[in-house]
């Protein structure tokens, strides 16, 4: 491979998966990340704010404004620990669980939209190449810390 720019396909796909969700989203003071942990709270009731920031390695100062301004929009509520007032629970509204369908149908048309014509064995290779990709990149950050 003669190209210098081995990761840029990476590059276009991540544009090209921004734009659409961009387009996707109705609400321009949504942004992609917003959408994502929507669909992550979906997928996971009343979580902990350093477990969200954790999966999506995100630093806590990050965090809290995400979710501030997931609060702002009415989507989440963020309340404390019965056990302990430290830790910050993330429970999603009424206002925020009309949203699902939305939200879960502009995934599900990124899926299809973004694999169409891949089979499951390229779709699985696909998903290890890149999960390698990522752990490289993630030793070399670590390295750096």
């Amino acid at each position: 491979m003669n190209d210098d720019r081995k990761l840029h396909g990476i590059f276009l796909a991540d544009s090209a998966i921004r734009r659409t969700f961009r387009e996707g989203i109705e609400d321009p003071r949504l942004s992609p990340e917003m959408i994502n942990v929507m669909y992550y709270l979906y997928h996971h009731e009343n979580v902990m704010q350093k477990d969200v920031a954790y999966f999506f390695h995100l630093e806590p100062a990050t965090i809290t404004s995400m979710m501030k301004s997931l609060e702002d929009l009415g989507w989440i509520v963020r309340k404390e620990d019965d056990m302990d007032r430290r830790i910050k629970r993330v429970v999603i509204t009424d206002e925020g669980n009309a949203q699902r369908d939305n939200i879960c149908n502009l995934f599900r048309h990124m899926e299809t939209t973004g694999l169409e014509g891949f089979s499951d064995d390229e779709i699985i290779t696909l998903q290890a190449l890149l999960k390698r990709v990522y752990t490289n990149l993630e030793g070399q950050l670590n390295n750096y810390n």
